[in-house]
């Protein structure tokens, strides 16, 4: 019995580990993403074109806004997983909905 709690025991950290191994990578990748997004918004603004709701909320010009707080958002985000507190800040912002009684 303790064999098998043991190894019970290294897998659960083994998934943790892996886990954060994962959020860290995804995390630069989204780094490298964000700046890229604002810096060539030109070429993904050809590629989208104009989107109405963009245009009618944030005004002229809008679409262009648009792409570039997407991209603060996944440079942001990316900071977020790389740093660590990911985790954190959705269980801060979602623990109140999914709370039960």
């Amino acid at each position: 019995m303790a064999e098998w709690s043991f190894s019970v025991i290294i897998y659960i950290k083994l998934i943790i580990f892996l886990n954060n191994m994962f959020q860290k990578i995804f995390g630069a990748i989204l780094i490298i993403i964000g700046p890229i997004l604002i810096i060539k918004t030109d070429i993904f603004y050809r590629m989208v074109g104009k989107i109405g709701w963009a245009e009618n909320k944030l005004g002229s010009g809008g679409t262009i806004l648009l792409i570039n707080i997407i991209g603060l958002i996944l440079i942001f985000v990316g900071l977020t997983m790389v740093l660590g507190f990911f985790d954190g800040i959705i269980g801060f912002v979602f623990d109140p909905i999914l709370r039960t009684q």
